[in-house]
């Protein structure tokens, strides 16, 4: 990569990805859709590249239908030209789960339940689940406040946790397995360090920061099979779940 692509690539005083949840009002039980927000991301920029070399190309597609306005148009000037035959076929598709990206076989193993959690006068309140906890989603807020994850929200190894008056529903995800508590920190708080836990980690969570400078997964710790690297300053106790 030439330096000049290198220095604009670079994001300046990013922040890390953080959850939001849509709620479709028009479907049963009103289920929370999470959504990854990426506004002001480290990979924030490099989407904008790749959307400034793509966009063009992608309108030469000839399915390429830009909006409900667009699709409107595209019908117009079909029936512009003549009828459509009596046999034409007209359909609407939408996909079925959008988390194509999930491991086989560790899907199999993950069970899922909603519980409502309410954090009372601001108190700290903790449910144990006695699995590996691996996402938890806000479905519904009782609150006008937001609950904002891993600040009034979270979850550590079997440990789901609301504070700061969040009150909601949640989904919790887990799979079976065990959970240890492993504090790791790059050397001098500068280079990058490895904690092995000898054993497949499925997921980590930091429990307990210790150093001010923010322990973020994929900028300053990230896992590689057994190991778990930290670096950038990071320096935390955390949930390991294997």
């Amino acid at each position: 990569m030439a330096r000049e692509a290198s220095s604009y690539v670079h994001a300046m005083g990013s922040i890390p990805y953080h959850d939001i949840t849509s709620t479709p009002i028009h479907k049963e039980g009103n289920p929370g859709r999470p959504i990854i927000s990426g506004n002001g991301c480290p990979t924030e920029i490099i989407s904008h590249i790749v959307d400034y070399h793509l966009k063009d190309l992608v309108r030469l597609i000839p399915s390429y239908v830009q909006d409900n306005m667009d699709f409107l148009r595209k019908i117009h000037n079909i029936n512009a030209v003549g009828p459509l035959p009596p046999d034409t076929i007209l359909c609407t598709m939408d996909v079925s789960a959008l988390y194509t990206n999930t491991p086989h076989g560790e899907d199999e193993q993950t069970t899922c339940r909603q519980v409502t959690l309410i954090s009372v006068a601001s108190r700290y309140r903790e449910l144990i689940i006695s699995r590996t906890i691996r996402s938890m989603t806000l479905v519904r807020r009782y609150i006008t406040q937001p609950c904002i994850k891993n600040f009034s929200y979270g979850f550590y190894g079997p440990y789901a946790w609301v504070s700061r008056n969040c009150r909601g529903w949640f989904r919790i995800c887990y799979i079976p397995g065990a959970t240890r508590l492993i504090t790791c920190s790059s050397r001098n708080y500068m280079e990058a360090s490895i904690c092995n836990v000898a054993r497949p980690i499925k997921s980590v969570t930091v429990k307990y920061h210790l150093s001010r400078y923010p322990c973020v997964l994929n900028y300053s710790y990230r896992v590689i099979g057994t190991r778990l690297q930290v670096y950038n300053r990071c320096r935390a106790t955390f949930a390991v779940g294997y």
